[in-house]
This record gives structure tokens, sequence and C-alpha cells, in this order.
């Protein structure tokens, strides 16, 4: 039995910015032109702060707000993370601190891309225990390369995570200095979001997720099944 799956690759940045677009996109239908509104503005704040200048005049859409990102890469490798706080800041804005919106938003996020690479009715029900399913979710990485690198190790009713050097860090520094957390308590990670959606897609179970270490200098956390 393999008890360990790891991701080592780096994610490709255009490919993880056009997966980010995508999944605001996917919000945004949920919510409203409000949303991508605002997910624009602070998208581009962020990146500007990074860049050390002001924010652009006249960008008004995400793509508007990807190509800013794209064209300043060399000057900020980690653009993606301006997105990825861009949408966290708009759902909290929009919601408050429950994290409901934030797991609907990464459920739908995941479901896209298993959609997009037609993989989806495959990997539905392809697994029932949670670790099994995240190694199945790393396969499809392997050549989607939008995942950073992370390793995850079997527990009984779970999967422990733990990340070195997370490409995402830096929004979840900045909204962790905003006292963005949940409303059970514990602070936000997109990666064990994103891996739980994975896991209650794939097993079909009720899945959440608790991040119990932050930037020390890894962050480790954990998935778990939810009781019935």
């Amino acid at each position: 039995m393999v008890n360990v799956t790891e991701i080592s690759v780096i994610p490709d940045v255009n490919t993880s910015l056009m997966v980010s677009k995508t999944t605001t996109e996917a919000v945004a239908s949920m919510f409203g032109p409000v949303f991508t509104k605002n997910a624009v503005k602070y998208t581009l704040e962020f990146e500007a702060q990074k860049l050390g200048e002001n924010p652009p005049k006249g960008i008004e859409t995400l793509d508007g707000a990807v190509e800013y990102i794209q064209k300043n890469i060399n000057r900020y490798p980690d653009g993606v993370c301006s997105i990825v706080y861009g949408m966290a800041k708009t759902e909290r804005v929009l919601e408050g601190y429950s994290a409901s919106g934030s797991k609907r938003m990464a459920f739908n996020a995941v479901k896209k891309v298993m959609e997009d690479s037609g993989m989806l009715s495959s990997l539905q029900g392809s697994a029932d225990q949670i670790f099994d399913a995240i190694a199945k979710f790393h396969e499809l990485n392997s050549f989607l390369k939008v995942i950073p690198p992370n390793r995850f190790e079997r527990q009984d009713n779970g999967a422990k995570m733990i990340v070195k050097n997370c490409t995402c860090k830096d929004a979840c520094r900045k909204l962790a200095g905003e006292d963005f957390s949940r409303i059970i308590g514990g602070k936000e990670c997109i990666i064990l979001i994103n891996h739980c959606a994975a896991a209650e897609i794939i097993t079909g179970k009720r899945c959440d997720y608790k991040l119990e270490k932050f930037d020390q200098p890894a962050c480790e956390g954990k998935i778990y099944a939810k009781e019935e």
C-alpha cells in the first residue's frame, strides 16, 4: 500500500494563471458582476504592491488583470498569488468570514479542471479513501502542473499535508495579516481547500480540512472525512 504521494514539479505560471482566471469566472457566475469587479481591483492592488508601483488605471477585466501579471512575471515570478489573493479577498468581502464560499469556490474550480482535462467521469468514484483520491489528483497534476509542491501522508481518517515552498505563500501571508480565517477557527489554505474539494469529488464523501502549522517555515495540515 502506498502511504505517501508527493508533487515536486514547479507549477507552470501561465497555466496556473489561466486556471485561476477560469476559477474566478466560475465564481463570478454565482455572485454576479460585482465579484469580477472586486476581484480585478484586489488582484491589481496586490500585484502593484509587489512591483512597488501604483495599480494601473483602465483595467476592468480579468483578461486585463492577467495580462498585467504576465507582463511583469520577470519582476514578480509568483504573480499567481495576485489573482489568488484577489479571489479570496473578494469572497470574504461578499460573504464574510464563513468558509462556505471558499469551499464551494474550490469544489467548482477543481471540478472544472477535471472536466476540462476529460478525466472527470473516470475519476469520480475511483477511490473511497481520502489519501487514494489525493494520489489520483496528483496524477492529474503531473501534466497540468498547477499545484505547488507538496507531500501527503496517509492517516487513518484521511491524509496529512506538508508544504515546504508554496508558490501561494505571499497571498496567504497577506490574508493572514488581515485576519482572514475560518468561522470554525484556523487559517485558510488554498492547497488544503483544493485537495479537500478533489477528495470530495473523487470519493463522494463529505470532507473537511485544518491548517495546523502556517509558515514555520513549512505549512502542515490535514484532510479528513466528516462524520455523517
